[in-house]
């Protein structure tokens, strides 16, 4: 008697297109986010107008060292102009099982709120697909609702805001400010999802000597809870707006809904 033999099968169940879960993800920087913030408290302090022959402060999240090396494997002139500078990094990230996916809502979704959602893509601050925009708009036409599942996550990172000048005490001044920015603007970085748990550096030490000029460092690290969320919308599941009690007899109202 011969043995019939089995085999798996490697195919998979693919769902149509107009089935498809739509995936929404935070997708903004929080480093792009602390330099546009820190940024502008620098503008409002006026720091270049107090000390305009230090040029425009340099903040962002490219190391200037990074640059003057690159210019220098290139055979290109160092431009030293990129200093002062805060060079800001996110250098690390923890999530604890506590806060690993921690509060998930159920949200009912109008044209509107996809209206928001795109001016938030266009903005950079969220990632969806042109596909799922399409299929979210459609789904809520004619005052139609979707129901989307938003999850709420919390990570702890570290922040390096990494301080150089041709000028020791202009190092320490800055130093200062950041120190004060990120003690002061609390309630402004809490909205844009940014929540300082504890900071700490060092204001004086570092020396390089690598581009023909002395340059002092100083560094400050901030620990930051940081809130990223995501939504999953199944665009074909909606909500119920009326029940027909007529034609469907034993449906019935509890009492105080």
């Amino acid at each position: 008697m011969s043995k019939q033999k089995y085999l798996a099968s490697s195919a998979e169940i693919i769902p149509q297109e107009s089935n498809r879960l739509i995936r929404i993800i935070d997708s903004e920087n929080s480093e792009i986010v602390f330099s546009r913030l820190l940024r502008n408290y620098f503008v409002e302090i006026g720091f270049s107008e107090m000390y305009p022959n230090f040029g425009s402060l340099n903040i962002g999240v490219v190391h200037p060292f990074i640059l003057l090396l690159f210019a220098d494997v290139m055979g290109e002139k160092q431009n030293l102009n990129v200093f002062p500078s805060i060079t800001i990094a996110d250098s690390t990230q923890d999530e604890a099982h506590q806060t690993l996916s921690h509060e998930s809502n159920y949200l009912v979704l109008t044209a509107p709120d996809i209206q928001t959602f795109k001016n938030y893509r266009d903005r950079k601050k969220l990632f969806i697909s042109d596909n799922g925009l399409y299929h979210l708009e459609q789904g809520t036409l004619d005052n139609k609702t979707i129901v989307g599942r938003q999850t709420i996550s919390t990570t702890l990172h570290t922040f390096d805001f990494n301080i150089w000048s041709a000028n020791k005490d202009i190092t320490s001044l800055i130093f200062d400010m950041v120190d004060s920015f990120l003690t002061s603007e609390i309630e402004s970085l809490h909205n844009n999802g940014l929540d300082i748990q504890s900071k700490g550096g060092r204001k004086t030490g570092d020396v390089n000597l690598e581009f023909g000029k002395i340059l002092y460092g100083a560094n400050l690290t901030a620990s930051v809870a940081v809130r990223y969320s995501s939504m999953v919308v199944n665009p074909l599941i909606g909500t119920i707006t009326e029940i027909d009690t007529v034609t469907l007899p034993q449906y019935f109202m509890l009492e105080g809904t």
